[in-house]
């Protein structure tokens, strides 16, 4: 079972475009949005990609969308698990 990241992306000062821009270079590299938490993404490495490595893909793929969309500052968090990336809602009204 290979590495599951989950990167959380502050951006500063980015426009709708800039953010628009952003998302899509990672979409284009595979990543996904996570919709229902806003600025979060998740992302997948097969079993023989190290740890290093993952990190290094994590953070080049964001310096490259950061250059391709000129968004002047943001800050990343990164969780790497060799575990899926578990998502729940919690609404009003029900159990939470």
């Amino acid at each position: 079972m290979g590495y599951k990241a989950l990167v959380i992306v502050e951006m500063f000062s980015a426009s709708i475009d800039q953010q628009t821009i952003f998302q899509h270079t990672l979409i284009d590299e595979k990543w996904t949005k996570i919709n229902s938490i806003s600025s979060t993404w998740k992302v997948s490495f097969k079993e023989v990609v190290k740890r290093d490595y993952a990190i290094s893909i994590i953070t080049e793929d964001i310096r490259k969308a950061k250059k391709k969309s000129r968004i002047p500052s943001l800050n990343i968090g990164i969780q790497l698990s060799g575990e899926e990336v578990i998502l729940e809602s919690f609404k009003s009204g029900g159990n939470g």
